[in-house]
């Protein structure tokens, strides 16, 4: 499994750019063929329009930007990881969370955050899977961004990813 990191070019992809000072908008999981329990490369991800979901990388479109995989320097046990991602397939887009991240990245400040652990941005949501399988990312953070996940300790930053499209 790779973290699979986006620089969008939508008008909501260049906000977050913008409010994190970072290059990426996204993040989700890219598994080969041989980690997906699909047999086929996968991508999981939380999106607006869906909430968390899995799609197949060859239809993956990286929200028309650049796309990067990276690697993590400890790998989530595989079969614990994918329960962990079906459990919330299908389960709301938290547009809350996406206004305390604003808050947070634009004015500096700290607000409370109370998670629904049914509703989660994309950030948070590839953070919260980590985490029940043992792997801590962007704990710096009360609630992390794109941005925070790409500069975590754990995170290995690797070679462009070829889109299939």
């Amino acid at each position: 499994m790779k973290l699979l990191f986006c620089s969008g070019n939508d008008t909501f992809s260049k906000l977050i750019r913008f409010a994190s000072r970072s290059k990426w908008s996204h993040v989700g999981m890219y598994f080969p063929a041989d980690e997906s329990p699909l047999g086929i490369e996968t991508v999981a991800e939380s999106i607006c329009s869906g909430g968390p979901h899995i799609i197949a990388a060859a239809r993956y479109n990286g929200f028309n930007g650049e796309v990067w995989l990276a690697s993590l320097k400890v790998q989530p046990d595989n079969k614990k990881l994918w329960t962990s991602i079906c459990w919330n397939l299908g389960d709301p887009y938290s547009w809350a969370e996406i206004v305390v991240l604003a808050f947070r990245l634009l004015f500096k400040v700290k607000v409370p955050v109370t998670i629904d652990r049914k509703q989660f941005i994309c950030s948070e949501w590839a953070q919260t899977k980590l985490d029940e399988c043992g792997v801590e990312l962007g704990h710096w953070n009360e609630l992390a961004s794109p941005a925070d996940l790409s500069v975590d300790p754990l995170v290995a930053p690797q070679a462009e990813w070829v889109r299939y499209r």
